[in-house]
């Protein structure tokens, strides 16, 4: 009997919305493919594939782990990249110890396998997205790990810069086939530096943009930023452990993040209520004199029609009780609306804002 209706099947159930019952959700899977086997039907790696996938979406590491072992060495299994790739997706999401050394055990595994290639096997070369998501299981897992995402970063851009060479003359690379640092790789990193210990990290984090300037230049088109690599670096510029000139260096490049995402014009750049929180987080933490600066980006903020109740949250929270209520209630005269007993927030401000997040 063919595979195809039952893996269908299991990838229906894993695409289930996650809730508390996910151990229902993987056992219905789990059930799925004993059935297979009890009707002598060989599950392949596309089956394989989707359990490793489920498992890693609901946290059950050492399943997925058990499953992803099992068809390294299963002589019936073909095992593929995206097996790898997907296991890796797993540490990622499960988020632990050790599992830093464990995803780079795998991509040097999956580097010397083409040396080394056994009968059940296919091309394991890493691509774009094993380095990618190797490199988000190493941010997640503390401050010694930030330098190993970098290395990992500037590998993609020597790989790349290499093949481009290569290729240039008849300018067509290959994308399927090619090592390519894109959005994902840099923000990657950015979240990297946001959760080390590292002194000047908001300077860091916004000289990656820069590199990715760098990058675009050497022929690399995917090196673009988008809303969450710019939210990436506000959260670096929040996450700020040092003295007064750290602060002040957060907040001029908050406001120089905020400034350039504006002049990009672009709808992947264009400022989120997500991005307007985090800039306030920056501001009401680190800002010196920070009524007026709070009272300007709000305002823009305002125009945008993103004050949503996240961002009016990361306000209320970091400022003291009566400064925000007088904040709240000059933003609302300076922009001519009435100031009821309510302080009535206008529609306008938040006419771009989710239902669920207006204020």
């Amino acid at each position: 009997p063919s595979t195809i209706p039952f893996n269908s099947l299991i990838q229906a159930i894993g695409n289930q919305k996650l809730t508390t019952e996910s151990d229902n959700i993987v056992q219905d899977a789990l059930n799925v493919l004993d059935y297979i086997k009890a009707r002598n039907c060989q599950p392949n790696i596309f089956t394989y594939n989707i359990i490793i996938s489920i498992l890693g979406k609901n946290k059950q590491t050492d399943k997925a782990r058990n499953f992803f072992n099992h068809v390294k060495h299963d002589p019936l299994v073909h095992i593929n990249r995206i097996t790898y790739n997907t296991f890796l997706d797993a540490l990622a999401k499960g988020n632990e110890e050790n599992s830093a050394e464990e995803a780079l055990s795998i991509l040097s595994e999956m580097k010397e396998s083409n040396t080394s290639k056994s009968s059940n096997t296919s091309d394991l070369t890493p691509n774009t997205r094993t380095y990618n998501t190797a490199m988000n299981v190493l941010s997640k897992n503390g401050n010694e790990w930030c330098h190993h995402v970098e290395t990992l970063l500037s590998e993609m851009e020597r790989l790349f810069e290499e093949k481009y060479k290569i290729n240039q003359e008849d300018h067509h690379i290959n994308m399927n086939s090619c090592i390519i640092p894109n959005t994902v790789s840099y923000t990657t990193y950015i979240n990297a530096i946001a959760r080390s210990s590292m002194k000047r990290k908001a300077k860091k984090a916004g000289d990656v943009l820069i590199r990715m300037d760098s990058a675009r230049a050497k022929g690399n088109k995917l090196a673009v930023a988008n809303t969450q690599t710019y939210n990436t670096i506000l959260n670096a510029c929040h996450f700020i452990e040092w003295g007064s000139n750290e602060k002040k260096e957060a907040v001029n490049v908050a406001l120089n993040v905020m400034d350039k995402m504006r002049s990009e014009n672009h709808a992947r750049c264009k400022p989120s209520d997500v991005t307007y929180g985090a800039l306030m987080k920056v501001l009401c933490r680190h800002a010196r004199d920070r009524s007026d600066i709070i009272m300007k980006e709000l305002q823009r903020c305002c125009e945008d029609g993103l004050f949503s109740s996240f961002v009016m949250r990361q306000v209320k929270t970091l400022i003291p009780r009566q400064e925000y209520k007088d904040l709240l209630k000059d933003l609302i005269l300076k922009n001519g609306s009435n100031v009821g007993n309510n302080h009535e927030i206008p529609p306008y401000w938040h006419r771009n804002v989710p239902e669920r997040k207006k204020p």
